[in-house]
């Protein structure tokens, strides 16, 4: 992570777009402080709320995700609401959002659906989140190439649907959908595939197969270890499931 900065830092002088690359390094490391001061050097207002948000500093968020364009600034006024768990709230701005694009814009209302079908998985109304999901996963096959990340992130969504609703093998199939594409096309230490080894290890342990759980805890460990702090609470996280999972089977 830290040759990934210094590269970064050499090439500073392309603009704006590496301050904002230089800021995800840094928030992804959980330095909140520093990513700010390199979102402060662009407009990606969003991620400097995004940063206030993770240290849970709510009305600065705010204050920064209304600076956007009407459209995103309903996005993220949606998003702000859900983390709050003002889910009322969060679904008036959403819906605001879809009427702001209008569907001339199929990548951005894709997005508005995929935060909708997390929004109604969090209020356990299963059948619209999954409606909301399946309009995502159709408009981003339909304007993405076929491997694209984002596309793994929809059916990351829908693991998570179905593991909370207790479908453990439907949960497994899209956890495992979710993995298939992102081993194509991300580096194998991304945070991402840490996150769904451990999703997976989830699902196995929900199903009373230890010995399997343990395996893919053991996956996403060995990817944080590599290039997160110890002390990152994903790297935490994974620690703290394969301890208990190893306590489970003795």
């Amino acid at each position: 992570m830290s040759r990934a900065i210094q590269y970064f830092q050499l090439a500073s002088k392309l603009g704006e777009e590496i301050f904002n690359y230089l800021g995800e390094i840094y928030r992804n490391l959980e330095e909140f402080n520093m990513a700010q001061n390199y979102y402060e050097k662009t407009n990606f207002y969003n991620n400097i709320g995004l940063c206030y948000i993770y240290q849970r500093m709510f009305p600065q968020a705010l204050t920064e995700m209304k600076k956007e364009s009407p459209a995103i600034s309903y996005i993220n006024l949606g998003f702000y609401h859900q983390l709050r768990k003002e889910y009322s709230t969060a679904l008036i701005f959403f819906e605001k959002a879809l009427e702001a694009v209008k569907d001339q814009h199929p990548l951005d209302t894709a997005m508005i659906h995929s935060y909708l079908g997390l929004l109604h998985c969090d209020r356990r109304q299963w059948l619209l989140s999954l409606r909301h999901y399946e309009q995502a996963l159709d408009l981003y096959k339909r304007h993405l190439i076929t491997n694209h990340p984002t596309i793994a992130l929809i059916h990351d969504g829908l693991g998570t649907l179905y593991l909370t609703k207790g479908e453990f093998r439907a949960a497994q199939r899209e956890f495992e959908r979710c993995l298939e594409l992102q081993l194509r096309v991300l580096p194998e230490n991304h945070p991402d595939i840490a996150g769904t080894y451990n999703n997976l290890g989830g699902v196995f342990n929900e199903m009373g197969q230890y010995d399997e759980a343990l395996l893919y805890h053991y996956e996403a460990l060995a990817i944080a270890s590599a290039i997160l702090p110890a002390e990152h609470s994903d790297t935490k996280l994974y620690r703290h499931n394969v301890t208990e999972t190893k306590r489970k089977l003795s």
